[in-house]
């Protein structure tokens, strides 16, 4: 079979890489360009197993498989494969291609995928580290193995950004749509009324630059130093996590400026582990989900009481305040220039936050929410209440 590439996806023809990292704009074509290596190489080897990826996949009709479906019209080859409700399937081998959530996987089922020499993780800029950590060792021990990663960049120093930067026999490509010779007119036309419009958007989707995420919630947020003297009503918000990163913030007021000062940003810790970043004989929030987490740090003798976890109530609560940040809590300021609201399928702002590095942002809201309501008061606290 002879395919018809885009030239700037032609390096993932040759075989000597392990890793290819496509990201840049919206219409670059980078994922059609990978749609279509997937199809040239299940035809060369109709055994060949592959896995589509992303970090949550809600729904398989809007994932890779949607397009590698085109892709295979397109081409006139769905005689050559059958494409099922779950799946897709060569009928000319035992190969077989499936879509999922990187988060569906653990421990227990990993192994599952130690037949899978060809990887595809879509919208890469959401992949956790505890993903990556989980799949990529398991794939690189499979026979002649490619691993793909595309996305449309946001921030520097996202797990995959950090991969990207670190591994070797790798292929790194950057792409924006006037790469992309099939690009429809209506979609130039798209970027360029952007462009007129707002052009750091256009600069950060079509363009690809790194920025804030659109719709970001928290928009005025500054960096600062340290967290200063003369803090007023001092305490910390918790949200736990395991697969998602465990986030403890330290917060405290100077009249309407909140600073906050990031002491936790990391995944796959126990409550044993957390506890001893959790400073004592200080008011802390938590995520009242996990009440066992709770009374373990109250047994430990620590002051945590689950928090009011109402969202809108709780975003409009800390868009009420001058927002300050420290310079070093890094992951922090990622979680605030990323968590955005919803946007429906008619690119309409719905008033629901996206769940995506909601984590720090989460914790910083049990804490402020908690604390600054005025119905609220503080008890002393004593394991005699146990």
């Amino acid at each position: 079979m002879q395919l018809q590439v885009l030239r700037k996806v032609e390096p993932l023809y040759s075989d000597d890489y392990i890793y290819a990292f496509l990201r840049g704009g919206r219409g670059s074509g980078k994922s059609f360009g990978v749609a279509d290596y997937i199809i040239f190489r299940l035809l060369n080897n109709p055994d060949l197993n592959t896995l589509c990826l992303r970090e949550t996949q809600r729904s398989i009709k809007f994932s890779s498989k949607k397009l590698i479906s085109d892709r295979i019209a397109h081409h006139d080859l769905n005689h050559k494969f059958e494409i099922l409700d779950q799946e897709i399937r060569c009928k000319e081998g035992t190969g077989v291609m499936i879509f999922a959530g990187a988060k569906s996987y653990t421990i227990d089922n990993i192994t599952s995928l130690e037949d899978f020499s060809l990887v595809w993780f879509e919208e890469a800029r959401n992949a956790t580290q505890y993903s990556l950590d989980m799949i990529i060792p398991t794939i690189i021990r499979n026979k002649n193995p490619k691993i793909f990663f595309t996305w449309n960049p946001l921030l520097k120093d996202t797990p995959i950004e950090t991969l990207r930067r670190e591994k070797s026999r790798s292929v790194s490509i950057f792409m924006n749509y006037y790469d992309n010779h099939f690009i429809s007119e209506n979609l130039v036309n798209e970027a360029l009324e952007i462009k007129e419009k707002n052009l750091s958007k256009y600069q950060h989707i079509y363009l690809g630059h790194y920025g804030k995420r659109e719709g970001v919630i928290f928009e005025n947020v500054t960096i600062v130093d340290r967290m200063p003297e003369g803090l007023e009503n001092k305490g910390c918000g918790i949200d736990w996590g395991f697969v998602d990163p465990t986030v403890i913030v330290s917060c405290g007021f100077i009249g309407n400026d909140l600073y906050i000062d990031e002491l936790l940003h990391r995944t796959g810790m126990t409550t044993r582990e957390i506890i001893k970043y959790i400073p004592k004989e200080t008011q802390c929030y938590a995520d009242s989900a996990e009440p066992d987490r709770i009374l373990e740090c109250r047994r430990s003798g620590l002051w945590v009481q689950p928090a009011n976890k109402e969202v809108i109530a709780g975003i409009k609560r800390l868009e009420s305040f001058n927002i300050h940040i420290t310079k070093r809590s890094h992951k922090l300021i990622e979680d605030f220039n990323t968590y955005a609201w919803k946007v429906d399928k008619n690119n309409i702002t719905l008033e629901i936050p996206d769940h995506f590095r909601s984590d720090g942002c989460d914790s910083t809201r049990y804490y402020v929410h908690t604390a600054t309501q005025a119905k609220q008061q503080t008890h002393t606290f004593t394991l005699k209440n146990l």
